[in-house]
């Protein structure tokens, strides 16, 4: 993906965006114009602009191949049809990017309270996105895709051949430059990262210290850019430590500590995993102790996730994707994280009206032809939960499903899983039967 435009082009897109914007506006908007055109990415705009006459088709921009292409064509169309109401108000849209919307609006009002924008302080964002993190970005979501589809000798594979690079560079620094030592540690804590989720996935013991979270946690200084993965460190320990019986209270303070650094950084992958643990806390806090949740919120932090990974590359942002449509679709039938079913008197008909949309959204031909086994169990999992729930007497349909989903189970050997289908068939034939 093209993550840097020429000086000049970046300028003249900046100029033309906020043309008619006061100054103060424009230049808010200019400190974070290189933020804009690595972040957006206008599937996520488009109908909205579609929707307010600010574009006239609503297939614009589909004859651009690429991403950032996409979004520099936008943003020279904004020139002379968006307000910065318009496009804050854009940027909100089904909370696609509330998180920028929060910092441009936010960095405005202060400005407007000073009546002097020069002085209006923005913390700086650390360059990310580069040629090396694309590379050990692809490697590493190779691994990921290698447990959900139950691939373990090219996961081992993969994770030995990192191992192995970074020990060789360790024990010989001196014959290698900074560039190729950060690059062989990049990749080593790739690895251990994918381990530590691999474990996750399967419910593998990690232990809290001495162990696997450790490694990940010395790699990291040896890294090219040590803050995403200190961020990524805090996350992966707070669901360790759920894990390993602590509390969710617990856990949920190291994914603020989590919060708190990945200020340094812009929406990315790392970035995008604190929220993704952070859904899975809340879900799972109200499943455990019957707590009310409110669904709407919920749903909106899955729309943060969501755009945090669309920062990534195509294929990244959309296997992430197709992971949340699912993840918001069951949690919109009260079903757990692992799929266990949580009540029936909380599903109501806008709920089975919102995963129906999810749904129909999984079924755009870049999220399903690839989906995983994993992703294919999930699925099947809540097709059968929401033929039961649309119709009670519809059980036959709800249980072929159910035995699908199952099976899919325990052919990828998910125990956590396996065990809350299994438990959801029985109440189903048991509901057949009476």
């Amino acid at each position: 993906m093209i993550r840097y435009y020429h000086k000049a082009c970046c300028k003249s897109i900046t100029q033309l965006l906020f043309k008619g914007m006061n100054d103060a506006e424009r230049r808010i908007l200019r400190k974070h114009h290189t933020t804009l055109l690595n972040t957006l990415d206008t599937k996520y705009m488009i109908p909205f602009l579609f929707e307010k006459e600010i574009v006239y088709e609503e297939d614009y921009l589909d004859d651009e191949p690429c991403r950032p292409e996409r979004v520099k064509k936008m943003l020279m169309h904004l020139k002379d049809s968006c307000s910065f109401e318009q496009f804050i108000d854009c940027l909100r849209h089904e909370d696609s990017y509330t998180f920028l919307a929060d910092d441009l609006e936010r960095e405005l009002s202060q400005a407007n309270e000073q009546n002097d924008v020069d002085v209006v302080h923005q913390q700086r964002k650390i360059n990310l996105f580069t040629e090396r993190r694309k590379e050990v970005g692809e490697f590493r979501h190779k691994m990921k895709r290698c447990s959900h589809e139950k691939d373990f000798a090219k996961f081992q594979e993969y994770y030995e051949k990192a191992i192995s690079d970074w020990n060789r560079v360790k024990l010989n620094r001196t014959k290698y430059n900074d560039q190729q030592r950060q690059k062989a540690a990049d990749f080593c804590h790739a690895a251990y990262d994918a381990e530590i989720e691999r474990r996750r996935v399967f419910v593998e013991k990690i232990e809290l210290e001495g162990d696997i979270l450790d490694k990940v946690q010395l790699m990291s200084a040896h890294t090219s850019c040590p803050t995403a993965p200190d961020v990524l460190y805090l996350a992966r320990y707070s669901s360790a430590l759920v894990m390993a019986g602590g509390s969710l209270e617990d856990g949920l303070t190291y994914l603020e500590d989590a919060e708190h650094k990945m200020e340094l950084l812009p929406a990315c992958r790392e970035t995008g995993l604190v929220l993704y643990i952070k859904f899975n806390f809340l879900l799972m806090r109200h499943e455990r102790d019957g707590t009310r949740i409110d669904k709407e919120e919920l749903s909106k932090l899955g729309n943060s996730v969501i755009t945090h990974f669309s920062t990534e590359s195509d294929t990244i942002s959309n296997d992430f994707k197709r992971i949340f449509l699912l993840k918001k679709a069951h949690m919109w039938l009260d079903m757990g994280v692992f799929l266990n079913v949580i009540g029936d008197d909380t599903v109501t008909a806008s709920h089975i009206a919102e995963t129906e949309k999810l749904l129909k959204e999984l079924r755009r031909p870049e999220l399903w032809n690839r989906m995983e086994l994993r992703a294919k169990m999930v699925y099947s999992a809540i097709m059968s939960r929401l033929a039961h729930v649309k119709d009670n007497m519809n059980s036959p349909d709800a249980i072929k499903l159910a035995k699908k989903a199952l099976k899919l189970a325990k052919k990828g050997k998910f125990p956590k899983e396996e065990k809350a289908i299994e438990y959801n068939l029985e109440l189903l034939c048991k509901h057949e039967s009476v």
